[in-house]
């Protein structure tokens, strides 16, 4: 492997942080926790709903292993991933609260997808 291959895995790798990060950012600001919190081990209906929702976003819009989303959120097995899914699927057919949080995080989402070159894009959920 050259250098330049190099460089371009180590230039994916860090957008790759930085989508994951951004989604985090967005889902905590929109479900009102902290990003700590989605990374961490709370088991708090409100984290555990931004958690997931976190989850499906990353997966839906990345080609990402469950096991690697699972990584980025605190080491979880991809089966915990596959849950996320299937919860924010259910949540969305039953609970309409939810499904508006839902909806906003993918929107805002798709709104600042391309700031991630940026350090610190301006995330205002209004």
């Amino acid at each position: 492997m050259n250098i330049e291959e190099l460089e371009h895995y180590k230039t994916r790798a860090m957008l790759e942080g930085k989508k994951a990060d951004l989604i985090k950012r967005i889902v905590s600001k929109v479900f009102e926790v902290s990003k700590e919190d989605i990374e961490g081990k709370s088991r708090k209906r409100e984290v555990c709903e931004a958690r997931f929702v976190a989850m499906k976003i990353l997966k839906d819009n990345s080609q990402f292993s469950l096991k690697k989303v699972g990584k980025m959120f605190g080491s979880r097995d991809y089966s915990t991933v596959i849950y996320a899914i299937d919860m924010v699927e259910d949540l969305n057919l039953t609970d309409l609260t939810f499904k508006d949080l839902y909806a906003e995080s993918k929107e805002l989402y798709e709104k600042y997808q391309n700031c991630i070159e940026l350090e610190e894009p301006v995330i205002n959920p209004s």
